[in-house]
């Protein structure tokens, strides 16, 4: 299991690195509908993000895709 955790590490910089170079918030404001709740606005927008780490990323987990992109979101874009 230990043998594991740098190769865990690896993909998790290389995806984020992906995601801060490409997840802008150009495509945030792009992503946002005036029209509805804050909360609505979140999940359209992570789900955005999920379907672009889906699309860069195929063959990794989509849970651990999914993970990331919730993780990316809310430590980049919401106010604490």
């Amino acid at each position: 299991m230990k043998l594991l955790i740098p190769q865990e590490q690896e993909k998790t910089e290389k995806i984020t690195q992906w995601l801060s170079e490409n997840i802008t918030d150009a495509f945030i404001e792009k992503w946002t509908d005036d029209s509805v709740t804050e909360m609505e606005n979140d999940l359209a927008i992570t789900s955005h993000i999920r379907q672009s780490l889906l699309h860069e990323f195929p063959n990794e987990e989509v849970a651990f895709l999914e993970y990331l992109a919730d993780k990316y979101y809310s430590d980049t874009f919401l106010d604490e």
